[in-house]
């Protein structure tokens, strides 16, 4: 299995200034954002690997402490084809940048901005994601904050009890990506003999639910469909 792969994510950290290491990331390292924006973090690639700054930028203040973040692309030597996207997030302090969280990546996922939401009374990081191909499955990252750190989201354990529940022939097979500000999702369902391209199943209506640090399933329902599943297109 590739290196890429086998980096693991910093997905939950006992106190912000304690010292954490992951992937050989110094998580109590004081960073220059110069530095942050002109090279790859320490231990975030192989030695011989390549890997070059792509982005940086603020996300967002919670309760007085303001977070950044920067994203990476490496090149493995071994697989000088293959581009695996890295986004490390920053929590700014009055020297510098302390690396915060990195999570897992892989060749065949992009990552986009990470972004604030509200959901209730909690405040949650989303690092989006998705997988390329015909899948499109999704590999967002999502943290509460818990008022003194980020603790990683369960957001896939609802997924499998929703194929339990669906009427007996169907299944969702693509990723399905969630509000989390509104605790809701679709998705469009699969007969046993449809194409991947194309599902006739009908379509699902999702409401979620918290259980603890954990995204539920609430209840489902079905709901209209347009061609192959996709929602109707609203009339003007």
């Amino acid at each position: 299995m590739m290196r890429a792969l086998a980096l693991v994510a910093l997905l939950t950290i006992a106190a912000p200034l304690r010292a954490e290491t992951t992937a050989g990331i110094d998580f109590a390292a004081i960073l220059a954002e110069d530095q942050v924006r002109a090279q790859c973090v320490r231990g975030l690639a192989e030695p011989d690997d390549t890997c070059t700054p792509d982005e940086f930028g603020e996300i967002g203040t919670i309760d007085g402490r303001r977070f950044a973040y920067a994203k990476y692309k490496i090149v493995e030597k071994a697989y000088p084809t293959l581009h695996t996207p890295r986004v490390i997030i920053f929590e700014r302090v009055p020297t510098g940048l302390r690396p915060t969280l990195a999570p897992d990546s892989d060749p065949a996922y992009v990552l986009y901005k990470p972004v604030l939401i509200h959901s209730g009374t909690r405040t949650l990081l989303h690092v989006p994601g998705y997988e390329s191909g015909t899948g499109n499955f999704n590999r967002e990252s999502l943290y509460v904050w818990s008022g003194k750190n980020w603790r990683s989201v369960d957001t896939t354990s609802w997924r499998d009890e929703l194929g339990k529940r669906l009427p007996k022939g169907l299944s969702a097979n693509k990723g399905i990506y969630p509000d989390y500000a509104t605790m809701t999702a679709a998705t469009a369902l699969w007969r046993r003999n449809d194409s991947n391209a194309c599902a006739e199943g009908g379509r699902a209506a999702i409401n979620l639910t918290w259980r603890g640090d954990a995204i539920a399933l609430k209840d489902f329902h079905m709901v209209k469909a347009g061609d192959c599943g996709e929602a109707p297109e609203r009339k003007r």
